[in-house]
């Protein structure tokens, strides 16, 4: 009797531990100043890692883990993809198509994300399928940022894309 006992005690506790399927796994987007100008912003997250890229390049590579309300990120060098060169701690709020990210150290810098449904994490450091990945993502920069965009000239905006991608006009 006190094995039965136990032993439900045991499966209880367990399935009570078991974590929630990770929410923020997916891609997002958001329009930051950056370089005195907005600029557009992906984020891909698996369940470890965050790709960040720009309409110009890779922007960074972390590893990361969420812990309650705290995403803890941990950036890795570009040079040296396994050395980890900083660590920061964010509040993460998440609701169901949005996440805002607030930095602990400097509660200031934050940013909020839109999610982009039906997209799944793309790796940018690999070089599978290169053009139809970077095509897709020049389709979501047209969409979630040009198209929304007024007072810049977005003709140049596509061709400097183009470029840095290397990708045909």
């Amino acid at each position: 009797m006190k094995f039965l006992l136990f032993l439900s005690i045991t499966i209880v506790f367990f399935s009570s531990c078991e974590e929630e399927p990770n929410k923020i796994v997916g891609v997002w987007y958001t329009i930051e100043n950056y370089r005195d100008m907005p600029y557009y912003f992906e984020a891909h997250l698996t369940d470890t890692s965050i790709i960040v890229v720009n309409q110009d390049k890779l922007s960074y590579v972390a590893s990361y883990f969420v812990k309650s309300d705290t995403l803890k990120q941990y950036v890795k060098s570009m040079h040296w993809p396994f050395q980890v060169i900083d660590t920061i701690n964010f509040r993460l709020k998440i609701s169901k198509d949005s996440l805002s990210l607030v930095n602990f150290s400097n509660p200031e810098k934050f940013s909020s994300w839109k999610k982009i449904d039906k997209v799944e994490p793309s790796d940018f450091l690999s070089n599978t399928s290169e053009n139809e990945l970077l095509n897709q993502f020049r389709d979501r920069f047209i969409y979630n940022y040009l198209n929304k965009t007024t007072n810049l000239n977005k003709e140049i905006l596509l061709k400097n894309f183009n470029d840095n991608w290397n990708l045909e006009n």
